[in-house]
């Protein structure tokens, strides 16, 4: 059969619905183009009989605009987006890398930074970790982290290896200030007895998370540059916005 859309419906308060007739699949790009914020495309596919529902978030047209080139069309462009206008993250190149792995300094400068935490007073605080030197550029944000009891002691911190997802979500979590003790979760990988399971159940409650489309949330596997800045801006939306 050919590709058939049908017509739009608008269901107010920014939704819509629509039916298309495709073979199972297909993929589509989806762009929504609304005036006064930027466009933005999102990869539409597995098609069945059920109804599906993709979210997205707009970029309001400021005249901040990143300088990034890899970006356009990917499920991760309007935390970038949002990011760089709000100084998180930095534009020296025009590739943000959205697959490259995120290292643990980078994140918590993210996270920092994220939680408008004010770092530089805690320069000349004492850390335990023996691998993080005084005159890096992440020692005040991992000095912060470690006096706001967001990072635990330890003899090592390894602030250039790269960051799990769980590690980045428990202190996205522990900076937020919330607390959750619910530790059942939808996800197959994570059970109510490991030890961040009340960790990934909250924060999946506040939409800091999706986890994978396979039910798995992967708690160890290494975060990328993409969720990194999707978790980051979820995390500010669910707990700092005003």
């Amino acid at each position: 059969n050919d590709d058939t859309l049908y017509g739009w419906t608008n269901e107010g308060q920014g939704e819509y619905t629509f039916a298309i007739n495709t073979e199972d699949d297909d993929t589509f790009m989806l762009v929504v183009d609304v005036e006064d914020f930027n466009e933005y495309g999102i990869q539409v596919t597995d098609f069945d009989q059920e109804v599906q529902s993709y979210k997205v978030q707009l970029t309001p047209q400021t005249g901040c605009n990143s300088p990034f080139l890899d970006l356009d069309y990917h499920w991760a462009q309007t935390a970038v987006e949002l990011l760089y206008c709000r100084g998180i993250i930095e534009g020296d190149t025009t590739s943000y890398g959205i697959n490259k792995g995120v290292t643990r300094a980078e994140f918590i400068k993210m996270a920092m930074m994220n939680a408008d935490i004010n770092t530089a007073k805690y320069e000349n605080k004492d850390v335990p970790f023996g691998d993080v030197d005084e005159d890096e550029w992440y020692y005040e944000y991992i000095a912060a982290a470690y006096s706001l009891d967001v990072i635990d002691e330890d003899d090592q911190y390894y602030p250039d290896g790269e960051i799990t997802r769980v590690e980045a979500l428990t202190l996205l979590v522990r900076l937020s200030g919330m607390e959750g003790d619910e530790t059942s979760t939808r996800f197959s990988d994570v059970d109510a007895s490991d030890w961040y399971a009340a960790t990934v159940r909250l924060a999946t409650d506040y939409e800091v998370v999706e986890g994978y489309p396979d039910n798995t949330f992967q708690p160890d596997r290494k975060l990328s540059r993409s969720e990194a800045a999707v978790m980051i801006n979820n995390a500010y939306n669910a707990w700092y916005q005003d």
